[in-house]
């Protein structure tokens, strides 16, 4: 909250290195932008010289890329560079184990690129090795805690799925009868439309024979009858086709009567005639 200690990195080495206090007067962005350009004077970049990125971590790194981030788009948190994924509720356990990780690296690191040492002046002659493993094995255990929330919610999705199974299993033997049930309906289904196009079937040859022979004048005889699809054809003999035509078309079973080739007179003097006709 007092200090910034700023850390040059060039191809994952540490190059540069730097403690500033900072004073009441003086805010978080002012004291950045001149570190950076006191950083940037001191490592030479050359005219195609990039700052690729600014990460902040500590106490007040939040306070501080809020104040910043929009005077330096290419600033964030180190705590978001992390591949790991948190709820918001876990952020500030986050940001704590990121600080504590980077602390732990600099003691257990065999040959780390720069000696870093971020204890408060009054401490550091009481600075050890063992002292600062506690610190990395405090990560870890922050580590392991946050991926074990992470597992929380894939093994209650396991539980409820093995309760699912088991609900599923003990349904079985409804499902089967629901299932004999719906076989038998479709059986007795298709039992009822045969028997309806059964009854449905209104064969009326027999009404069309019985009308002619009532209606046929005594002059008429009728050779031969025969229905294909709806269309009658009556052949025969009379003394007038054309009247006989002409009372066929007042029937009310036949309709559309006409008729079919030329008639010609037979050795008993009647006509012949071939007719075709609907059925109404």
């Amino acid at each position: 909250k007092s200090e910034l200690e700023l850390f040059a990195l060039r191809n994952g080495q540490f190059v540069y290195s730097r403690e500033v206090p900072k004073n009441d007067t003086q805010g978080w962005g002012d004291l950045l932008f001149g570190e950076i350009n006191e950083a940037a004077a001191r490592l030479r970049l050359g005219p195609d010289g990039v700052l690729e990125k600014i990460l902040l971590t500590g106490e007040s790194s939040r306070d501080v890329y809020e104040e910043i981030r929009e005077r330096i788009p290419e600033c964030e948190l180190l705590e978001k560079s992390f591949p790991l994924a948190s709820s918001e509720i876990n952020s500030q356990v986050m940001a704590e184990a990121t600080a504590v990780c980077g602390l732990a690296f600099t003691a257990v690191a065999p040959n780390p690129a720069v000696k870093l040492n971020l204890l408060p002046p009054e401490l550091k002659s009481r600075q050890g090795r063992w002292g600062i493993a506690v610190a990395a094995a405090l990560g870890m255990a922050i580590l392991l805690i946050l991926a074990g929330l992470g597992l929380v919610e894939p093994m209650h999705n396991r539980q409820r799925l093995a309760l699912l199974e088991q609900e599923t299993q003990k349904l079985e033997g409804q499902v089967r009868a629901v299932r004999s049930l719906e076989a038998r309906g479709e059986k007795l289904e298709a039992q009822r439309k045969l028997i309806v196009d059964l009854l449905g079937d209104d064969d009326r040859n027999l009404d069309i024979l019985k009308y002619l022979t009532e209606t046929f004048p005594d002059d008429t005889f009728l050779r031969s009858y025969s229905y294909n699809k709806g269309v009658i054809t009556l052949q025969g003999e009379s003394d007038s086709s054309s009247d006989l035509i002409s009372q066929l078309g007042k029937s009310p079973l036949l309709k559309d009567v006409v008729p079919r080739g030329s008639s010609s007179r037979t050795a008993t003097g009647r006509e012949s005639f071939t007719i075709e006709a609907r059925l109404r």
